[in-house]
C-alpha cells in the first residue's frame, strides 16, 4: 500500500524536528482551516496533559469542582462561541443567519447549563430560573422553535443547510456530541474528573467549530454546498 500522510505533505523534503511545528503551521499550501485546526490540537494536548499531570501527580482535585477551572473553561468556550456566532449573524441575511444564530442560541443554551448560581448570593427568582430543569425544558424549547422556523422558511433549503455542516465544522459538532454523551455515561458511573475534563474538551470542540464557522469562508473549510 502506497501514500503520504496529508500533514506530512505540507513539510519541505528537510524538516528536522524540533522546527516540525513551527514549520507546519507557516505551511504556504496550507488552508487557514487547518492551521488553526493543528494549533488548536496542539493547545488542547497541552492543557489536557497538564490538567491530568496536576490532578493525578498533586492530587489537585479542586480543579475539576464545581465552578472551578476545568468547568471554567467550557463556560467560557460556550459563551465566547455564542457571542461570536450572534455578532457574525447581525451582517448576514437568510439561511446563513439563521445557521449562526441557531448555533448561537445553542451555545448559549449550553453555557447557562455550565453556569450554576445555588452557591452564589443571589435573588431567589434568578436560582429558580436557574434550576436545570427549567434549563432541560429551555433547550426542548429552542429545538422546537429552531425546527418550526426552519420547517416554514428554509424547508426547501434543506440540501444547502445540510451542506453547510458536510465539512470540518460538522465533524467537529459531532465529535463535541459525542464527548458529551460520553461524559453523560461516566457522570451516571461517579467518574468526576474525567466527566468534567470531557465536558471541557466538548465545549472546545463547540468553541472551534464556531470559530470555522465565523473566520474560514466555506469553500475554505471544505463545505460542500455552503450558503452563499
Amino acid at each position: 500500500m502506497t501514500g503520504s500522510c496529508p500533514v506530512v505533505s505540507y513539510l519541505p523534503a528537510k524538516t528536522s524536528t524540533t522546527n516540525l511545528i513551527p514549520t507546519l503551521l507557516a505551511a504556504p499550501n496550507m488552508q487557514p482551516s487547518s492551521r488553526l485546526l493543528i494549533a488548536a490540537t496542539i493547545l488542547a494536548v497541552i492543557f489536557n496533559a497538564a490538567i491530568i499531570f496536576d490532578v493525578l501527580r498533586n492530587s489537585n482535585t479542586g480543579l475539576y469542582d464545581e465552578g472551578q477551572f476545568v468547568e471554567d473553561i467550557g463556560a467560557f468556550c460556550f459563551l465566547s462561541g455564542s457571542l461570536a456566532l450572534f455578532g457574525s449573524a447581525f451582517f448576514l441575511s437568510g439561511l446563513e443567519k439563521f445557521i449562526r444564530s441557531g448555533l448561537g442560541a445553542m451555545n448559549l443554551m449550553f453555557f447557562l447549563r455550565e453556569v450554576d448560581v445555588h452557591e452564589i448570593n443571589v435573588p431567589f427568582p434568578i436560582k429558580e430560573i436557574s434550576s436545570n430543569d427549567l434549563k432541560d425544558g429551555l433547550f426542548v424549547v429552542l429545538f422546537l422553535v429552531l425546527g418550526t422556523l426552519f420547517l416554514v422558511k428554509y424547508r426547501h433549503n434543506w440540501k444547502q443547510a445540510l451542506g453547510y455542516f458536510q465539512n470540518r465544522i460538522g465533524v467537529l459538532f459531532a465529535v463535541g456530541i459525542g464527548i458529551f454523551a460520553t461524559a453523560g455515561l461516566l457522570e451516571q458511573l461517579h467518574f468526576s474528573f474525567a466527566e468534567e475534563l470531557l465536558e471541557a474538551n466538548g465545549a472546545y470542540c463547540f468553541f472551534l467549530a464556531a470559530l470555522l464557522t465565523i473566520l474560514i469562508p466555506p469553500t475554505d473549510a471544505d463545505s460542500l454546498e455552503a450558503p452563499r
